[in-house]
């Protein structure tokens, strides 16, 4: 059974979804990181915007290796970054939590996904050539299957079972700009035989706020802590309820 170090850390600063590319890239620029940013085409390092307190703040999300090293550079978390239009966002830090959890294809569970954008140029034309319902959702299920093992190469977890992904539901199709081009995106339900933690992300844009998983039938309860505090749970693994 695999095993997935991950720590969220929730940054005092507002930003909008547009700003998350900026964010990240100026996050990343200031340390230098030992663990490269992706593995087999998943960022391990990842930028969002998260509701927190009533506020919506960036949250960095880091996997694996990327999850440890960022333990060791969270006190180096200091002084500000530059946003586009020169807007300046101090990097303090509001909260963090720290999780291992473990990685098994069990049993079937459900899962929201926000803003996911499967497609690349080629399969955007495939999508829109397709004149039946039906086919575009097997077209999407397909991309989203694949982003799902995306995501478990990533991870270095490999399920000895088939995954089993379907969609559920399609709530909402959206045009959202991303890197000053718009691109169709899907908010959307999903299932397979596997367990996701939440705000992990999957397909195109996954490092930069696309495709954020939320609350599916369960998920691992979060362990909030201090900042000087966040190695503290690295090592342990906290059963799946």
């Amino acid at each position: 059974m695999a095993t997935l170090p991950l720590l969220k850390v929730i940054f005092d600063a507002q930003i909008a979804s547009w700003e998350v590319p900026a964010f990240r890239k100026a996050l990343l620029n200031r340390i230098e990181w030992d663990q490269p940013t992706e593995k087999n085409r998943y960022p391990m390092w990842q930028c969002k915007t998260h509701f927190h307190q009533g506020r919506q703040q960036a949250l960095l999300v880091s996997l694996g290796e990327a999850a440890e090293q960022m333990v060791g550079q969270l006190k180096r978390m200091n002084g500000t970054v530059l946003l586009p239009a020169g807007r300046s966002v101090a990097l303090t830090i509001a909260a963090c939590r720290s999780h291992t959890f473990q990685l098994h294809a069990n049993c079937k569970r459900h899962y929201r996904l926000f803003n996911y954008q499967p497609f690349n140029p080629t399969h955007y034309q495939q999508y829109i050539s397709l004149d039946q319902i039906a086919k575009k959702q097997e077209l999407l299920r397909q991309l989203l299957s694949r982003h799902v093992q995306v995501f478990t190469a990533g991870v270095e977890w490999h399920p000895s079972s088939d995954l089993d992904i379907q969609i559920e539901a399609i709530h909402r199709e959206k045009w959202i700009s991303c890197k000053g081009v718009k691109v169709l995106c899907f908010d959307l339900t999903f299932s397979g035989r596997l367990f996701i933690p939440e705000f992990v992300g999957l397909g195109r844009g996954a490092g930069r706020g696309f495709g954020v998983v939320r609350k599916g039938e369960s998920r691992l309860p979060d362990q909030v802590l201090p900042v000087d505090q966040c190695s503290v749970l690295r090592n342990d693994i906290m059963p799946e309820k």
